[in-house]
């Protein structure tokens, strides 16, 4: 048992050494120093691996004796433990670096966008003692990534909690600003939208897709349901847990047109389901 789960273990952080070398969007967050200490520290704990199965051998064929066995063993063990703070380490400063970038990114598209609205950024003590009305609890809020508040006025002002930084956070709640203003009075292609993602969703299988629909399948409230399932839909493209599939795109181009026709953008055309993905 042990030997098989060290080889998912050893596959894991191969994965994910790879995923840092390959993947553009790693090199966006992570300075060049990170990127490199990450993969020396999975390259370490490759030589831990190596050092045990060594070890291992060598007890086996009474080269060593068990109580020297342990001594050499646990002291690579505390050198592993240290090598796996470490990658924690480098991920909260990725996490951080990323939110910030995004947040940043959304406080200029709110400016050239002419909305008014704005981002503030708050620890967790500071929202609990928010007076957020009657429907927003300020204690639970204080435990979440973020939110919004919309005035009646189409003002708005999103939250983020720094003490629970996540990458997406400021986007997401951006998205229901600005659908706020373009579906609030279309709950039809709303829920239309909602119904086809839905089904679809329901035929594929995996991890990435599994996340997805627990996401979509929380959302219990009818009215709420459609602009949710928009902004979790472009986050689950952007996140890789929505691939492109030619005929699902093509039959929501339809919606997706009417969509942001109804929005003013009345030469918009799609040739392609590429064209509706992208």
């Amino acid at each position: 048992a042990k030997f098989a789960i060290d080889l998912e273990i050893k596959a894991a952080e191969q994965d994910l050494k790879d995923y840092i070398i390959n993947k553009r969007k790693v090199s966006k967050v992570l300075t060049n120093d990170q990127k490199l200490n990450l993969i020396n520290i999975l390259n370490e704990k490759d030589n831990v691996t190596s050092r045990i199965n060594k070890l291992k051998d060598k007890l086996a064929n009474n080269n060593i004796t068990r109580k020297e066995y342990g001594y050499a063993v646990r002291s690579l063990n505390n050198q592993n433990n240290r090598l796996s703070q470490g990658l924690l380490l480098i991920k909260k400063q990725a996490v951080e670096t990323g939110a910030q970038k995004i947040t940043e990114t959304v406080e200029k598209q709110i400016k050239e966008s002419g909305l008014e609205g704005g981002v503030k950024q708050m620890t967790s003590e500071e929202i609990s003692k928010m007076d957020l009305g009657k429907n927003i609890d300020s204690k639970k809020a204080s435990g979440e990534f973020g939110f919004i508040k919309q005035f009646k006025d189409g003002s708005f002002e999103i939250i983020i909690n720094k003490d629970k930084p996540a990458v997406g956070t400021a986007a997401h709640e951006f998205m229901h600003a600005i659908l706020n203003k373009t579906l609030s009075n279309n709950k039809k292609i709303q829920n239309q939208l909602a119904k086809e993602l839905k089904s679809y969703v329901s035929t594929l299988k995996g991890e990435g897709v599994d996340k997805l629909k627990n996401r979509l399948n929380s959302y219990k409230n009818d009215e709420a349901l459609g602009e949710e399932t928009i902004v979790v839909m472009s986050e689950s493209i952007l996140d890789g847990s929505l691939k492109f599939n030619e005929s699902f795109f093509t039959k929501i181009g339809d919606v997706i047109r009417r969509f942001l026709q109804d929005t003013g953008l009345k030469q918009v055309k799609f040739n392609t389901g590429r064209d509706v993905y992208n």
